[in-house]
């Protein structure tokens, strides 16, 4: 909506063109035998008709039959102008709500809340209170989802109760359930650089690998497990796992599906909001990319991504809407979570979502990443992407109904997915619109240190996981098999060979009695140390 001054101003136009029309309607028409008006049919029948009568015309002369036929050109082409005016006004006032949007995301905010007064963000639920801990924008944290498996038949093994009960307690704190009870979640410490979280992750696996081992079970990663019965799922036995067995019922009782979570750290919360709405529009690209569940219930279900179509039956999943600001995002989960709907904001599990306890924005979309070389690039574009949309140019964003005709088209051919690019409204190669985006990215990955593991995205966008599982259940001549190169691949340090990440297998963390305390960062052996021991004690995101 227009400003005061702005209003004044339309308003000021509008008069002198509505003048100027009436003071020329008559000389402009006179002699003129056409009834058309630049408003057309609608704008005559919106119009004040002088009505005729012959016998009074014929009794009243030519003149008065000819002043009557000018002023009913007149009112006609006046109103005509008026359906004009209004349609110019109405064309005026989007813009300008357009050019101050623009304006708002080109402006730096620098820590400051300018959609709402202090007072407005103080009278915030305790929820919404962002952690003001991060000051770093663009730090990295990492969160995976693995399958647990019977080592020998590599079946899916429901036992993550019992197994987080017996893991050490310095991997414990970097491990936690997940809804169903076949899978935990591997989380990282904060990291300012990709090498430094992927080198963590790396060192997690090992860790868990060994310590799983001694218990009699094995790990794997993927979006979901090639052979999962139905009737062999178990609910996971935590306080928030069965509130979700209650609340969903059958939902919950699914089969499980492993997504791969990366959250980048942003101090100010209407940042975060902008990065939200504008990371909507890379969904796709990245569904299409990490895409690693072609196969569910011992058959290939069509989709490259299984995971993202069967997660898709909870609720409040998907992509979420744009926000105008922190206040709009914290208004509308207030009307959920305030009503008792749902406990908290974790309940929402969206594609991308505000973390405001953490203060991160979480990418959730992809599928869990069967090796090491897989996870480097995905980060990598996700922490450009950050800094490409608070610090680029705006964007303009595709519509709703076109980001999620692209977000299924990309689930289910992958790669291989033509999407409809927004500037055109024709289909092109998903591997089109990726060439743009890395083009777009390579300034903030540079600026970011990690220009190395972007150009990798190029190696997963020619083979990605899902590519990858069928060329190996073609081989086998079935999918009997693909659950043990699953498990072989969890420790793999090369896939693509080019796309290696190596790191040094966690060493025991376990303390002989009376032994000196050594830290994790240190046992970890990585440049980067996390800025925290964990990223997300206590975390409740599914």
């Amino acid at each position: 909506m227009p400003g005061p001054p702005l209003r004044a101003m339309v308003r000021q136009t509008t008069v002198q063109r509505t003048e100027r029309t009436m003071s020329t309607t008559s000389s402009a028409r006179r002699g003129h035998g056409a009834e058309s008006t630049q408003g057309g049919t609608d704008a005559r029948r919106g119009s004040s008709r002088v009505r005729s009568n012959p016998a009074l015309d014929r009794a009243a002369g030519p003149a008065v039959t000819d002043r009557k036929h000018r002023l009913g050109f007149a009112l006609r082409g006046l109103a005509a102008d008026v359906v004009n005016e209004r349609q110019k006004v109405a064309e005026l006032r989007r813009s300008v709500a357009e050019l101050r949007a623009r304006l708002a995301r080109l402006e730096p905010t620098h820590g400051r809340d300018q959609a709402e007064p202090a007072e407005r963000v103080g009278a915030f639920p305790t929820w919404a209170h962002w952690n003001a801990d991060v000051n770093r924008p663009y730090t990295l944290g990492v969160e995976e989802e693995l399958m647990l498996l019977e080592p020998e038949s590599c079946s899916l093994a429901q036992s993550s109760d019992g197994v987080l009960a017996r893991l050490s307690g310095e991997l414990a704190r970097h491990v936690s359930p997940e809804t169903h009870a076949a899978v935990v979640e591997l989380k990282t410490g904060i990291h300012a650089t990709v090498h430094g979280v992927v080198g963590e992750l790396a060192a997690l696996r090992h860790r868990i690998a060994q310590e799983l081992g001694a218990i009699g079970v094995s790990a794997a990663a993927a979006g979901t497990y090639p052979l999962t019965v139905l009737e062999e799922t178990v609910v996971s036995g935590g306080a928030r796992y069965r509130l979700l067995g209650d609340s969903l019922r059958s939902l919950a009782r699914r089969e499980p599906t492993m997504a791969l979570h990366v959250h980048v750290g942003v101090p100010n919360p209407e940042d975060a909001i902008r990065l939200l709405n504008g990371l909507r529009r890379s969904v796709p690209i990245l569904i299409a990319l990490s895409a690693n569940s072609p196969f569910w219930n011992g058959r290939d279900g069509g989709f490259a991504s299984m995971r993202t179509v069967i997660f898709q039956a909870f609720p409040r999943t998907g992509l979420p809407r744009s926000f105008s600001g922190y206040a709009d995002y914290v208004d509308a989960l207030e009307a959920v979570i305030g009503a008792g709907a749902v406990p908290d904001p974790s309940f929402f599990w969206w594609d991308v979502r505000p973390q405001p306890n953490l203060g991160t924005v979480e990418v959730r979309a992809m599928d869990s990443q069967s090796t090491l070389a897989d996870v480097a690039p995905l980060v990598a574009l996700i922490q450009s992407l950050a800094r490409l949309e608070l610090e680029g140019p705006p964007q303009p964003t595709p519509s709703p109904e076109v980001l999620a005709e692209n977000r299924f088209l990309a689930a289910r051919d992958g790669m291989a997915a033509r999407l409809i690019e927004p500037a055109t409204g024709q289909l092109v190669p998903a591997q089109a619109m990726l060439d743009k985006m890395l083009a777009t990215c390579r300034p903030h990955a540079t600026a970011l240190g990690c220009p190395s593991e972007l150009e990798q995205v190029r190696l997963l966008a020619a083979s990605n996981g899902a590519d990858r599982q069928r060329t190996h259940a073609a081989a086998k001549g079935g999918v009997n098999r693909l659950a043990h190169e699953l498990a072989d691949l969890f420790l793999a340090t090369k896939s693509p060979p080019s796309a290696a990440v190596t790191s040094p297998p966690l060493p025991d963390t376990r303390r002989p009695k009376g032994a000196a305390h050594v830290p994790l960062a240190r046992i970890l052996g990585i440049s980067d140390p996390p800025q925290r021991s964990a990223l997300y004690p206590g975390s409740l995101a599914d």
